[in-house]
Parts: structure tokens; C-alpha cells; sequence
């Protein structure tokens, strides 16, 4: 007995000072900071960026930073609450212009009873992708929900005007560089975090929505979600109902293909929230066109997916592949190393040598948050392996440090590597890792890129390992990379994303009507290209490529 006493009063420390923690969190963030703590905060912030970010001066000099920093801390003249403070640490951050930098949004934290019984809840609007085209923000995917509401255009939300919500957050965080499609493109899909800051409980929504020039209001409520512990109860069952009615042939193929769909959806990496896969492939006209959407670069296994894809397409000889990265925000490194394994020709990397200020910056960035007991000794068990790992893999010159990743040693194209055609679609919620992979696409000539300049920028961010930091005083989260990341081409000027080869923007006629621009666009091509090509080999004679009919709202071609 004397045994179980020393875990349980472990346990019950851990869950007092979890308790004890969300109430001071809470009473910090609301509570007014004097202006001298407010000013140390910015300090502290610089102070651990300027000396672990390994390009800090890359879009901004340090004369010009300096000044905007010691400008913001003089204009503080009164005490803040941390919330006030975020309005104005995130801008200051920003001016860095870097995108993987952040500044969170203190929000107060629910305790434990608050946590479970929203647990257990739901709220439609989750299901609602929004998306800005023509200036206009549009309900452009609805994930098991009303989808008598698809393409309508949104007005308010609650007693926010859309434009009211962009102006107060969509320039709180900076795009890479000196791009701007990724501030414009990110309106329709952040559009529902900005609302989140204003009502974090969601527990009513009421959309202004205009639809076919008819202006109406529809609420979603905060609901008990049915779906919830449901379904062992409802397995229990169907097992019991099984027992008794199925023969065990029966019974192996529903196991079967049980496994089989749960495979599925491990690879594509379903979401079960939006009832949709991070991956996913079809095949068009007739397997000649092998279609790959991915959404980002993230949850779940990826291998699986991207070798049953390519083997499907060798056994099809299919002669076009398309890329579809829209709004993909990026993910791992690894993943896109791998892809880039089916679609070079020759050997490649994928990234430079990662550049960094110090040796350690995985162990650095491990010990910087979450230091709850059991995480703690989690993390001492692992940072042996970590920091040794590092010290292997690093080397310094010319006064930098420089980590060779598995993306950044030079790799020989897959045995059945797709050889045909390839064109990519990108829009400026394409950023990170989607950037790099759009860049090393182009760069090496293997793709054309179709859609508007990615919200990354061509020549590399700062990413890889993230540091998090929270405030001395006002507890504000702010994360910045500690990796520079960049693929082994280069275009001028510096500070723009990846420019399309064809600019080919979205229309609403289009969204409408259910047509994909972009994809269209991409087939009338593909279609043009095989009537050029059928035309020289009948008559034996180049021929004129034909020109394809230009609508302004459909297509730009980008001059070099």
C-alpha cells in the first residue's frame, strides 16, 4: 500500500498546480503591467531573437529595427493588460518580416470541468472554409454540413463586419518577405481564428450571408455532439448483432476491409473534423492526367500514399501529372524530400544545409516549453540522443553553424520516378515547406506552376526548429525558427514568393458554377498541347502553337 502513496500523491500535486496555474495564467493576462514591466517584455522578446535567429537581418536592417523597437516601447505611456499588449508586441514582431514568427493571443484558459463539457460539444461553423475571391470572402467548402449555403458571401459575423475583423488582425502577422498574397489570400482562411479571439466559447455564431442578392442571418448554437462515445457503445452492439448472424467467412472480410479503410485513411491523413484527407489522388481523361491534391505537408504517414499514387500512374502510363498545393501551409521537410524522389530526373536536394546560431537549436528549442513533471523526464531521457545527434550533423564555417539534414544530402530519383509532364497549382496561402517543393519544382525546370504567387518566398524562410518563449510579465507566447531553410536555387529580386508561370486567379462565376479555374485552365492546355502535337506528326511540319483565348479574369501570363 505504502507503495501506491508516493504516485498518487504525485498525481494529485500535478493536478493542484494545474488547477493553481489556469487561475493565475488568468488573473496575469487580465490584470493590468506596469509600463516598465511591458517595456522589459519587448526587450526580453529581441534580446532571445536577436540572439538565436539565424537571419534576423535578412528583410529589415538592424538600424531600422532598433529604431522601430525603442519608437514602440516610448509610446507606451500606460499600464496594459496582456491582451492590449498583443495588439502591440505582434505588429513589432512582424516588422521582421518572417512568417513563421508569431506572437499568441492570450486567451484565457478553461479549467478542467469548463474543458470536458466542451469536450463533449460541437458547433457547425467549424465546418465552414471560407475563402476571399474578387474581394469577396465566400463559404467555398462546407464540411458535413448545410451545403445549401456553399458559395454564399459573407457580410458579418455577428456584430463584426468582415472588413472590421481583417483590418484588427490580418496585418498582426507578417507574410515572408516583401510578399502580399499571402496577406490577401489568408483573409477567406484565417477569417474564422481572427472571430475565435473575439468569441474563443463559440457557444452561437450568427452569419450575415448574402446568396443569389438575397441578404439573410443564420445561427449556429453550440450542440451536444451525438457522435461522441457513441461509438464503442455502438461497436459493442453491431459485434453482439455480428455474433450472432455472421458466418466467419462473413466475418473475415469485414475485417478486411475494415482494415483496409482504416489504412486509407491513415495515409491520406484524414481529418476528422472536416471529413476530408490531407492527401489524396484521382486520375482525369481517362488515367492520362493523374490528379494529386495535398492540402499539407503533415498528419499521418505519407510514404504509403505517394508510392501507391506513382505506381499507379507507371502502370497507367499516365502522361501528365498536376500538383495541386492551394493552401497548403506547409509541414515537413522529409515529406517533400520524398516527393521530390518521384518527380526528379536526376540526382538532387531538396534544401541547402540548414543554417543555424548555435549546434543545438532541436535541444535548445525542447527545453523551451511544456515542463509539466512527466514531459521533464521525458525530455531528460531524450536529450542525450538529441544533442549527440546534432553535434554529429553540424559543423561550423566562416563563423556559421550548418546542419546537414536528411532533405539536404544529394539523392537519386526513385526507381519507377514519374517522367512525363508536371505542373503545379499554387495560390498565396501556398507557404513553407509547399514553397520550397513549388521552388526546387521550377528552379530545375521539372514543373510548370500555374495559380499567383506562394505566400513563401523563393528563396528560403526561417523555419526547421522552432523556439518558443513565453513573456516574464505578461506570460504573451511568442515563437520564432531557428533554422534557414532554403532550396538550391535563387531568383531576384530576394523577398518575392515563387511567380507562376501562368497567372491564373479564381473567379466567382467559376465557384459558382462548381468549375476549378486553375484545373480548367490546366486542361484546356494539356488539350491544346496534344492538338499541336497530333497536328505535327500528320502533317510532318512544326507547326504554330495555337493561342490559347485569354479572359482577363481567367489568365495573365507572367513575362520573364
Amino acid at each position: 500500500m505504502n507503495k501506491l502513496k508516493f504516485p498518487a500523491l504525485l498525481l494529485i500535486l500535478i493536478i493542484a498546480s494545474s488547477c493553481n496555474s489556469v487561475k493565475k495564467y488568468n488573473e496575469t493576462v487580465n490584470a493590468k503591467h506596469s509600463v516598465k514591466d511591458l517595456r522589459k517584455d519587448i526587450d526580453y522578446t529581441f534580446k532571445k531573437i536577436e540572439k538565436l535567429h539565424p537571419n534576423l537581418y535578412w528583410f529589415i536592417s538592424k538600424e531600422s529595427l532598433d529604431a522601430k523597437i525603442d519608437s514602440v516601447k516610448n509610446s507606451i505611456s500606460e499600464p496594459m493588460t496582456s491582451k492590449e499588449f498583443y495588439f502591440v508586441l505582434s505588429p513589432l514582431v512582424s516588422e521582421i518580416r518572417q512568417g513563421h514568427n508569431s506572437v499568441g493571443y492570450p486567451m484565457d484558459r478553461m479549467e478542467k470541468e469548463e474543458r470536458e463539457k466542451y469536450s463533449k460539444t460541437k458547433n457547425d461553423f467549424n465546418k465552414l472554409h471560407f475563402e476571399k475571391v474578387e474581394d469577396k470572402i465566400i463559404i467555398s467548402e462546407i464540411y458535413d454540413s448545410v451545403k445549401t449555403l456553399l458559395y454564399a458571401e459573407l457580410l458579418k459575423i455577428d456584430t463584426f463586419e468582415v472588413e472590421e475583423l481583417i483590418n484588427k488582425y490580418n496585418y498582426l502577422r507578417s507574410s515572408d518577405g516583401f510578399n502580399t498574397t499571402f496577406y490577401e489570400r489568408r483573409e477567406g482562411l484565417f477569417l474564422p481564428s481572427y472571430y475565435r479571439i473575439e468569441n474563443p466559447r463559440l457557444d452561437s455564431v450568427t452569419l450575415t450571408l448574402n446568396l443569389n442578392d438575397s441578404i439573410f442571418d443564420t445561427t449556429f448554437y453550440r450542440v451536444k455532439d451525438t457522435t461522441k462515445g457513441k461509438k464503442k457503445k455502438d461497436k459493442h452492439t453491431d459485434d453482439k448483432l455480428e455474433e450472432e448472424v455472421e458466418t466467419p467467412e462473413d466475418k473475415i472480410k469485414r475485417i478486411k476491409k475494415e482494415s483496409k479503410e482504416k489504412k486509407r485513411k491513415l495515409i491520406r491523413g484524414y481529418n476528422e473534423r472536416t471529413k476530408q484527407y490531407t492527401r489524396d489522388y484521382k486520375f482525369l481523361e481517362d488515367s492520362s492526367i493523374g490528379y494529386l491534391k495535398i492540402r499539407g505537408f503533415m498528419n499521418g504517414p505519407f510514404n504509403d500514399l505517394y508510392d501507391e499514387f506513382f505506381a499507379e500512374v507507371d502502370s497507367a502510363n499516365t502522361s501528365t501529372v498536376i500538383i495541386d498545393l492551394r493552401d497548403n501551409l506547409g509541414g515537413r521537410l522529409n515529406e517533400i524530400h520524398y516527393l521530390m524522389g518521384y518527380l526528379a530526373t536526376e540526382e538532387f536536394i531538396t534544401i541547402r544545409d540548414m543554417e543555424a546560431k548555435t549546434r543545438t537549436p532541436r535541444t535548445n528549442a525542447l527545453w523551451s516549453s511544456n515542463n509539466q513533471p512527466l514531459i521533464v523526464l521525458v525530455k531528460m531521457v531524450a536529450t542525450p540522443f538529441i544533442y549527440t545527434f546534432e553535434q554529429i550533423t553540424s559543423e561550423k564555417k566562416d563563423g556559421k553553424v550548418f546542419h546537414t539534414m536528411k532533405s539536404s544530402k544529394p539523392s537519386e530519383p526513385k526507381e519507377n520516378s514519374f517522367k512525363g509532364k508536371v505542373y503545379v497549382i499554387v495560390n498565396g496561402n501556398s507557404f513553407s515547406a509547399s514553397s520550397i517543393l513549388s521552388t526546387n519544382l521550377q528552379g530545375s525546370g521539372r514543373a510548370t506552376v500555374v495559380g499567383e504567387e506562394t505566400g513563401g518566398t523563393y528563396n528560403g524562410t526561417v523555419a526547421g526548429v522552432f523556439k518558443p518563449i513565453t513573456l516574464p510579465n505578461t506570460k504573451v507566447k511568442v515563437q520564432f525558427g531557428l533554422g534557414m531553410i532554403s532550396a538550391p536555387y535563387e531568383e531576384k529580386p530576394d523577398g518575392l514568393g515563387v511567380i507562376p508561370d501562368y497567372t491564373v486567379l479564381p473567379t466567382l462565376i467559376h465557384r459558382k458554377n462548381g468549375i476549378d479555374t486553375e484545373l480548367e485552365w490546366i486542361l484546356k492546355q494539356i488539350e491544346n498541347d496534344k492538338v499541336v502535337e497530333e497536328t505535327e506528326s500528320d502533317e510532318g511540319t512544326p507547326k504554330e502553337e495555337p493561342v490559347i483565348e485569354e479572359d482577363e479574369n481567367r489568365e495573365t501570363e507572367i513575362e520573364d
